[in-house]
């Protein structure tokens, strides 16, 4: 759980950051990606 939050901060400090629009395209991939790998986690959980 604790990574997960220093994930959500480092991606608010690197949107404040770089306010560039190519960043914030590969930054929304990558958190589509955590939520599909959490999500897939879960369901290996149960």
């Amino acid at each position: 759980m604790n990574k997960i939050i220093i994930f959500v901060v480092a991606f608010l400090v690197l949107r404040f950051f770089f306010k560039s629009a190519k960043l914030l395209i590969k930054v929304a991939i990558m958190a589509a990606l955590v939520i599909l790998f959490i999500k897939f986690r879960d369901v290996l959980w149960m």
